[in-house]
């Protein structure tokens, strides 16, 4: 029995349970549903019998927006494999180089004396 059918088979069980007791109410708190759910399943068996019942859920879409790009993930699991590395540490790492990239490209000229605070914390995360 595959899950649709076994959801469908819940849902049928609920509403004969409705029917044979004459009470929608306790028959939903029964089964842990809300009233309404319980009538938009009634509703669509009335039209449509067993076909009715069945799941009208869209799965979730394939194509996110905000997914993270393929080289990001790539390079957090290389990270992750190669130098058993957390989270914290992986995200401390990124910080680094977002810093190293500013103090080393962004800032004006004069200001490329001394080590730059990356260079520091390097040195002292060995």
């Amino acid at each position: 029995m595959t899950e649709e059918q076994r959801e469908m088979r819940r849902k049928k069980s609920v509403l004969e349970h409705a029917e044979k007791i004459g009470h929608v109410g306790r028959a939903c708190r029964r089964f842990g549903i809300a009233r309404s759910t319980f009538y938009l399943w009634r509703d669509r068996y009335r039209e449509s019998g067993d076909e009715g019942l069945t799941s009208r859920r869209q799965g979730c879409p394939h194509n996110h927006p905000d997914k993270t790009p393929d080289d990001v993930v790539e390079k957090i699991l290389h990270l992750r494999r190669t130098y058993h590395m957390g989270p914290i540490r992986i995200v401390f790492e990124k910080k680094l180089a977002i810093w190293e990239r500013f103090y080393n490209n962004d800032r004006p000229h004069g200001a490329q004396t001394g080590k730059t605070p990356y260079e520091v914390l390097r040195e002292k995360l060995g």
